[in-house]
């Protein structure tokens, strides 16, 4: 698969805005403090909730994104004095279980973890989808954000990224780089760092970070684009050796790799987590959702999780989600071109 060169890059630089932060979001619906309006619809609401919540997360278990989306599932309930229970459903770069959220019945028993690839970048190649706008569904809130890291085997002969960078050059198209979707955000940290080094390689997807993960290990492919959180274990224990991580400052659990742009390679993106709903529940189970997340991400428990996870916490609701999402679109398009042309 062949990607644009450092021209290509620099004109890509000017286009995309300065730092692009995006992975796994937490909406659920937009709020009356500052949100889109609810439905409408009124119903027997004053008991909610009065029986188990589902949380999908759209990925496999074991991965990052799964860990964080248990977590805030766990912390939610506890807050909602109810139960939430995480059910995993992935395919299609998190498209599968992010429609079975938003698509559910309106009832404010079925909320989903919003993978970046079905919020942010899917919408801008399909309008046919369940999340091609934001007035589809709820965007509840975004949780917080984490750097994406480049990884190889423990045993790899490269050890940074300029070996990977040498050896790409003198083999165009034979790295194989595992990715969790062809229109995931690891597959634009791929396409970016690949544009930016005039290198050719080829993003090879799979259905989450796991799968990716054994895919590495097993030989199958030379490296792996991840949440930098989730690899901190395999790293420590000589697994895998981590090149590389995205955004513009250090990554605190992986205190010995460098960033993308301290070795000279623009790469903003990173991942994020978020929560979602369907579109037209009613007023008082979203205004309860709502109020319940705000406590959540506010609580010291969330924080420090966070800290713990290599995670930055993020308290992002109503309008100024919709208007951060609708802000990365802008900013991921210039690369989806170049994803999309290679």
């Amino acid at each position: 698969m062949s990607l644009s060169r450092k021209s290509a890059a620099k004109a890509l630089r000017q286009a995309a805005v300065a730092t692009v932060t995006v992975a796994s979001m937490v909406g659920l619906a937009a709020c009356s403090s500052g949100g889109e309006a609810g439905p409408e619809t009124e119903g027997p609401t004053s008991t909610y909730p009065d029986r188990q919540i589902t949380y999908i997360i759209p990925y496999d278990p074991g991965g990052a994104t799964d860990t964080a989306g248990r977590e805030f599932a766990s912390q939610l309930g506890a807050e909602l004095g109810g139960t939430v229970v995480p059910m995993n459903q992935a395919g299609g770069s998190g498209l599968v279980g992010v429609t079975a959220a938003v698509t559910a019945e309106p009832d404010g028993y079925t909320l989903g973890f919003g993978a970046p690839g079905a919020i942010l970048i899917q919408p801008l190649v399909d309008d046919s989808i369940a999340t091609a706008s934001t007035d589809n569904y709820t965007p509840i809130a975004l949780t917080g954000t984490g750097p994406f890291a480049l990884l190889v085997g423990g045993d790899s002969e490269w050890n940074s990224l300029g070996d990977l960078v040498d050896y790409a050059k003198d083999h165009p198209g034979e790295v194989q780089i595992a990715t969790t979707g062809g229109l995931a955000i690891n597959t634009f940290v791929i396409h970016a760092f690949a544009a930016e080094a005039g290198i050719d390689v080829t993003p090879i997807p799979f259905d989450g970070s796991t799968e990716g993960q054994r895919a590495l290990l097993g030989g199958q492919v030379q490296a792996l684009v991840a949440s930098a959180s989730g690899v901190v274990g395999q790293v420590e224990s000589g697994e895998m050796k981590a090149l590389a991580v995205s955004g513009s400052e250090d990554f605190h659990d992986l205190p010995d790799t460098p960033t993308f742009d301290s070795d000279g390679y623009y790469v903003p993106f990173e991942g994020a987590y978020m929560t979602v709903a369907p579109k037209g529940l009613p007023d008082d189970v979203l205004q309860r959702i709502l109020d319940a997340t705000a406590v959540v991400l506010d609580n010291d428990a969330w924080k420090e999780w966070c800290a713990e996870n290599g995670t930055t916490p993020k308290n992002l609701t109503g309008d100024a989600l919709t208007n951060w999402i609708h802000e990365q679109q802008d900013a991921l398009m210039p690369y989806l071109e170049l994803v999309q042309g290679s």
